[in-house]
């Protein structure tokens, strides 16, 4: 009989150390923070591209506006566009962080162009 109490007692003992062992926190999803400016030198509405694929098809970004998108965390390449405008691409690793980037258009030369920063 003393054998089967230790028994009983010990299975709600073990399933407390697994309960409070199998607690831990997730991990923070990554995130990107696109802030756009507002210019005169651009019109159209602006496309995330992340790793060759657009991120924010149904919700583009328009002069003045930040939005903030979940990825997966590892290595991406970003562009964006607005109508025939491309920025140059940025490579960047996400790791449970958020990182922020500035899209501005501005005149270079005798043309316009889309610039892509990254802020830390």
């Amino acid at each position: 009989m003393k054998f089967i109490n230790k028994k009983i007692l010990l299975i709600p003992i073990l399933l407390i150390i697994l309960l409070i062992s199998g607690c831990g926190t997730a991990p923070t999803p990554s995130t990107i923070v696109i802030t756009r400016l507002a210019t005169n030198l651009d019109d159209g509405q602006l496309f995330v591209h992340l790793d060759g694929k657009v991120i924010n098809k149904k919700q583009p970004i328009g002069k003045g506006q930040t939005r903030t998108i979940p990825i997966s965390n590892g290595n991406h390449r970003i562009i964006v566009k607005v109508d025939n405008f491309q920025s140059d691409p940025i490579v960047f690793s996400a790791d449970n962080n958020t990182t922020n980037f500035v899209v501005s258009a501005q005149r270079i030369g005798g043309s316009r162009a889309l610039i892509l920063e990254r802020k830390d």
